[in-house]
């Protein structure tokens, strides 16, 4: 093989293992248009970053791994996030209505965690859309809506 292929074969090696995360499947990176919403709502906007971005699959977020007890399933992920204690930073609320310094999810998805990864882990970094939309629905009050 020629040297100067073997450069576009690690390129594509590399591609293939950074789409490989939880679950290994391949997500939609910004499901939520070109904008942030002002009024998200959370099963419509939030639980669908959750869903398309991987924390529910197999490994990650969902009923069977019980990552932190952290499950993000539709039927779980409200009531395991909102007035939670975070178990990694407990001056912190998982999320806090209305006071998103004072939300760890935050911290977690923007990489400013004080312990462990930035989330998705394995995948890309959320959209800076899908953070706004995030930061938008903790700063109306959180609502499960």
């Amino acid at each position: 093989m020629p040297a100067r292929t073997k450069p576009f074969y690690l390129i594509i090696i590399l591609l293939i293992l950074a789409g490989i995360g939880c679950g290994g499947n391949n997500f939609v990176i910004n499901p939520g248009g070109s904008s942030a919403k002002e009024n998200p709502s959370f099963s419509q906007d939030i639980q669908k970053i959750f869903d398309n971005r991987g924390c529910t699959t197999a490994g990650c977020h969902d009923i069977g791994s019980h990552l932190l007890g952290l499950v993000l399933t539709p039927d779980s992920s409200y009531l395991k996030l909102v007035n939670v204690t975070s178990s990694e930073n407990t001056a912190k609320k998982l999320v806090m209505p209305s006071d998103t310094a004072q939300s760890y999810l935050i911290d977690k998805v923007s990489g400013t965690q004080s312990t462990g990864d930035r989330m998705p882990l394995g995948q890309p970094p959320l959209t800076s859309i899908e953070i706004q939309n995030i930061k938008n629905w903790i700063s109306k009050g959180a609502l499960n809506n």
